[in-house]
């Protein structure tokens, strides 16, 4: 779903489209528990698919109520390695 999910945005409709479908429960981003969210490096959640009310929520602090602490060792591994670039298949 991942992947799909980077092609949509990267080929298929680019960003701002593939946000608001990936909150459209009929497009096609959820599938049983499984679904898409998306967030930038400052951890704003940009789209979410099974919760729309999070969009805007920071899950930076690990200690707050939206919050993944493996989401900070994350974020500072892709924001540092530079060779790392995301490619949709």
């Amino acid at each position: 779903m991942a992947t799909r999910a980077a092609r949509h945005i990267k080929k298929d409709v680019g960003p701002e489209r593939a946000l608001k479908g990936f909150q459209d429960p009929k497009a096609g981003f959820r599938d049983r528990d499984f679904y898409v969210s998306v967030h930038d490096f400052k951890c704003d959640f940009m789209a979410h698919g099974l919760n729309p009310n999070l969009i805007g929520k920071n899950i930076w602090n690990p200690n707050g109520r939206y919050a993944w602490g493996s989401l900070q060792a994350d974020r500072e591994s892709i924001r540092y390695r530079s060779s790392w670039k995301w490619q949709a298949t």
